[in-house]
């Protein structure tokens, strides 16, 4: 494996730049191909892999084990690695949708995944996600969304961008003082489901954008709802109206 790849691999904020993202799972590795999406490199050390994964031969390269090893998310590594490229979508993708869900700073990759699992559950597939997000496409994102990563429309944003979109859908986000019971809500047109971080909460500059306040009624004593078990409730509210 030549040192320029490797200096790539160990740049993960470079490989998130560039939309580039590595798969080390047969089971993975199979839902990204079924979803048509690029490997540009894949590298192996056991022929058993190429094998099974004849088509990525073109692109396939012998490395050492140790090379797998150092840049494999698993413990345990399969015997290759896939340097994959994300689908390039542009703003104006999202632009015909009606519902788009909107993802302000989720740093957690399994609640990321578990959003994006529950929302296509219920039909929602565009995806905005904001700066501060994790990776959509790590291993974790990917596990928690049980590879429903990679069927559904994704792009990050900026603020501009995000606030662009408020000239034509109407924003919700949670407030569990001052928002309305979601089961009393009703919408029309084109919206835009907000979630924000799990410690800050949406920021200050969506919340300016944001027109529609939120709550989901409980009657456990308990203070709020994880983001990604609060999605799936909204989710199921939403899809119905």
């Amino acid at each position: 494996m030549d040192k320029k790849i490797q200096l790539l691999l160990k740049d993960k904020k470079a490989m998130k730049d560039e939309g580039l993202f590595i798969v080390d799972t047969e089971k993975i590795l199979e839902e990204v191909l079924d979803a048509g999406i690029k490997v540009e490199r894949f590298f192996y050390d056991d022929k058993k892999i190429t094998d099974k994964f004849s088509t990525l031969i073109p692109a396939a390269e012998k490395v050492k084990s140790n090379d797998i090893s150092r840049f494999a998310s698993v413990k345990t590594p399969a015997g290759f690695l896939a340097l994959c490229r994300a689908p390039q979508k542009t703003i104006n993708d999202f632009k015909s949708v009606r519902n788009i869900i909107l993802l302000d700073g989720i740093q957690d990759p399994s609640n990321l995944g578990a959003i994006i699992r529950s929302g296509a559950a219920f039909g929602f597939n565009a995806y905005l996600l904001t700066n501060g997000c994790a990776g959509i496409y790590s291993e974790k994102a990917v596990r928690a969304s049980a590879g429903a990563v990679f069927k559904v429309d994704v792009k990050t944003v900026s603020a501009q961008e995000t606030a662009d979109f408020a000239r034509e859908y109407s924003f919700f986000i949670t407030d569990v003082n001052d928002g309305v019971d979601i089961k009393k809500v009703k919408t029309e047109g084109k919206t835009v489901l907000v979630f924000g971080s799990e410690g800050v909460g949406v920021s200050e500059e969506i919340k300016q954008i944001s027109k529609n306040k939120i709550k989901i009624h409980y009657p456990g004593d308990v203070e709020s709802l994880n983001v990604a078990a609060a999605a799936a409730v909204i989710f199921y509210e939403f899809s119905s109206k």
